[in-house]
């Protein structure tokens, strides 16, 4: 006899076929004995048993049963770690060696099991071991941003540099017709050289998502939509992307490896805001529902917006200033939705100018100031 692994359909059936396995008779296609109980997962709907190799053929017969198999270890599975790291663990703002890690895959792989992990003067945790069992294989990532530099080793086959690279110099514009674009350029040009506008930072957030030292999904396909750069011949880029982004997903060729289209998974590292404010150019604040006109000189109007929920970072000239507020775009929500709904993964920054984000019906939600 054997462990088999019995995989139930529903949690309704698992009672009655307990107590058909595990006492005499039973069912058609159960043994004709009290079966030997190996493991019962009190939560799950897998129930591990000793049984002979025709009595588990039987048992996959019965109509409560969608699956009858021995432990992945006995079939010559390997269940394993996708990547192991080891180094020093980098929190600093300052001076970063070379070898140093990405703090970000330490605090999330580790999770609240790690003490001060947010700003205080930890600055490093030195020669740590970290596993993880994602690793992006199968999965192609769209960088909606700068251009990536191709040739970074980060983006490499290998993780130490070589095998070619992982990115797909795309050419987004063989849609064109499909999508009714036929103004756009015939071929979507890369930057040879990687040098670009905002090509640091396309590299660097690709780096962060699909990096081979500083990244997570280490094995995934790279994909790079640099509209917002002038070699892409396209002005209005943050209106037609989304569908540039779904026909891609939706028309993508079946992976020989896994059966299936690969998930596409964007990224998205910016945004749309108003511009900068002064402050002496704000009149009012409705914070949680409560108006407040603003009074006194810069600085003391400055203290009342702070204490309603806006951020005044810093001053030019002597007058503080607002960063740039988000602002919203029905069309773009509703491009979004939609691609959401066919399927693409999409992930959009926070932002770095300190405003609050909430939830439809949060206390912050429908926070505003009016200025003249």
């Amino acid at each position: 006899m054997n462990e088999y692994i019995v995989t139930c359909g529903s949690y309704e059936d698992l009672e009655n076929f307990y107590d058909d396995m595990e006492t005499p008779g039973g069912s058609l296609y159960i043994p004709d004995r009290a079966v030997d109980l190996v493991n019962r997962r009190a939560i799950s709907r897998n129930t591990h048993y000793m049984l002979t190799e025709e009595e588990a053929a039987q048992v996959r017969n019965d109509e409560r049963v969608i699956s009858c198999e021995r432990p992945a270890k006995d079939r010559g599975i390997d269940v394993d770690y996708m990547w192991t790291q080891t180094g020093d663990f980098e929190k600093t703002t300052g001076t970063l060696q070379s070898d140093d890690k990405n703090w970000g895959l330490y605090r999330l792989i580790k999770g609240d099991t790690v003490s001060n992990w947010g700003s205080d003067n930890t600055t490093e945790i030195s020669n740590q071991t970290i596993n993880t069992t994602v690793s992006g294989k199968n999965v192609d990532v769209v960088i909606v941003d700068g251009h990536i530099n191709p040739d970074h080793p980060e983006f490499a086959v290998n993780v130490d540099g070589t095998g070619g690279s992982r990115v797909n110099q795309f050419n987004w514009f063989q849609y064109k017709s499909a999508l009714g674009y036929n103004s756009h350029p015939t071929t979507y040009t890369y930057s040879s050289s990687g040098a670009s506008p905002n090509t640091n930072h396309g590299t660097h957030v690709a780096g962060t998502v699909a990096g081979n030292t500083q990244g997570w999904a280490r094995d995934a396909n790279i994909y790079n939509m640099a509209f917002t750069d002038s070699l892409s011949g396209v002005t209005n880029w943050a209106e037609i992307l989304w569908d540039y982004l779904r026909h891609f997903h939706k028309n993508k060729a079946v992976n020989s490896s896994t059966g299936r289209r690969n998930p596409t998974i964007t990224n998205h590292s910016w945004g749309s805001s108003y511009s900068y404010f002064p402050v002496n150019t704000i009149y009012s604040v409705n914070y949680r529902g409560t108006t407040t006109t603003l009074t006194g000189n810069n600085f003391q109007k400055a203290t009342t917006l702070q204490s309603n929920g806006c951020p005044v970072p810093f001053t030019v000239e002597g007058v503080p200033w607002t960063p740039r507020p988000p602002a919203r775009s029905a069309a773009m929500d509703a491009d979004i939705q939609d691609a959401i709904n066919d399927g693409v993964i999409i992930i959009a920054a926070a932002g770095n100018s300190y405003w609050q984000a909430d939830i439809s019906g949060g206390n912050d939600y429908n926070n505003y100031f009016t200025y003249n």
